[in-house]
């Protein structure tokens, strides 16, 4: 297996593993492809920051707005509501 841009030590690591699961439970998508994806949004914000203590957030924050642009939501009816 390659090495990955999120395999830190301790809490580093911690965090985003535990941001990928959330996020992958939240959208109901696979954690191995959650996490493909939040990996490359990370690289890309680590490449340019001068701080990292916002990477995680950050790199949540585009992993989830990528997949909800790729997914139509599904809108949910009520039996018996008019459309």
């Amino acid at each position: 297996m390659a090495a990955s841009a999120i395999d830190g030590r301790g809490g580093e690591r911690t965090a985003h593993f535990v941001a990928i699961e959330a996020l992958a439970k939240e959208l109901g998508r696979p954690v191995e492809e959650v996490r493909q994806v939040y990996e490359t949004h990370y690289e890309r914000l680590k490449a340019d920051a001068s701080v990292g203590q916002y990477l995680v957030l950050l790199a949540t924050r585009r992993a989830r707005d990528e997949f909800r642009r790729r997914i139509r939501p599904v809108r949910l009816h009520r039996q018996g509501a008019v459309a």
